[in-house]
């Protein structure tokens, strides 16, 4: 029997009570077998996100744009692993996995480069009386914890355009 991929909530990895196997569509083999969260796990994980995202909405921009490089660098490091994994889940030919596996290396490239770039605008008051020399300031934050859902065709690249500009 095959070991059951854990998932991760508020920092540690969980097996769940159940292992669900994962299936090669080709040879009807299974993989890989996968922890399956129960309820409780999921309202664990949701409540987990307040603290997350008061800690993400003070992490420095450099620290931002470094975490999505290594993000990058992590997936180019482990990308024929990727690609192999995509092909035996999926069933998607291994050209095509490739090509996933680097557009998600790319997004993670492009989000980083684009964190750099997120500024603030400075805004005229001017529009109310009393206020002629007035400036407002616009800063962005980010908006805290989301659900991202999305389907079996581009496993990792779908997950990619979800999580790198959020981080």
């Amino acid at each position: 029997m095959q070991e059951s991929r854990p998932f991760l909530v508020q920092g540690q990895w969980k097996q769940g009570a159940v292992a669900t196997p994962v299936v090669d569509p080709f040879t009807g083999k299974s993989i890989a077998q996968v922890a399956q969260a129960t309820e409780a796990d999921v309202e664990e994980a949701i409540e987990s996100t307040s603290g997350s995202a008061a800690v993400m909405a003070q992490l420095p921009g450099h620290a931002r744009y470094n975490m999505l490089q290594q993000i990058a660098a992590l997936l180019y490091r482990r990308r024929d692993e990727c690609a192999q994994t995509i092909t035996a889940e999926a069933g998607k030919p291994i050209t095509d996995a490739k090509r996933e596996v680097s557009r998600a290396i790319q997004t993670f490239t492009v989000a980083a480069e684009e964190s750099r770039r997120i500024a603030g605008e400075v805004v005229p008051l001017d529009w109310t009386p009393g206020f002629d020399t007035h400036l407002g300031v616009l800063r962005r934050f980010p908006i805290g914890p989301i659900l991202g859902i999305t389907p079996f065709n581009f496993p990792l690249n779908l997950v990619a355009h979800k999580v790198a500009p959020a981080l």
